[in-house]
């Protein structure tokens, strides 16, 4: 947090908590797409999630999004969505997370 200090690390800047990072999920889903038939959504929470690279303070974040699987659950269902999040300037992604969003009818 503190630019001096962070100046002064391998990393030269402060960044963004990982978790800030993955945060982002549900605003950028929201954004992605829109599912109809549902009276209620739920972040249900996430199989794996791998942060590779730190995101330095004022990038600009991008995600896609791939939904791997949808399975049966009492009153929805399960979606399955393999995050991906990018950093503007960076060959590879930043973080990867396998999301689960319930769907409720």
């Amino acid at each position: 947090m503190d630019p001096l200090v962070a100046a002064a690390t391998p990393l030269g800047t402060t960044v963004a908590h990982g978790l800030y990072t993955l945060s982002l999920g549900p605003k950028f889903l929201h954004e992605v797409y829109s599912v109809r038939g549902y009276s209620l959504a739920l972040n249900y929470g996430f199989d794996k999630v791998r942060f590779l690279a730190p995101v330095p303070e004022g990038s600009r974040v991008r995600m896609h999004a791939e939904l791997t699987a949808v399975s049966p659950l009492r009153g929805g269902s399960r979606f399955s969505i393999l995050q991906t999040f990018e950093v503007d300037g960076f060959s590879e992604p930043v973080c990867v997370a396998e999301g689960i969003v319930a769907y409720f009818d």
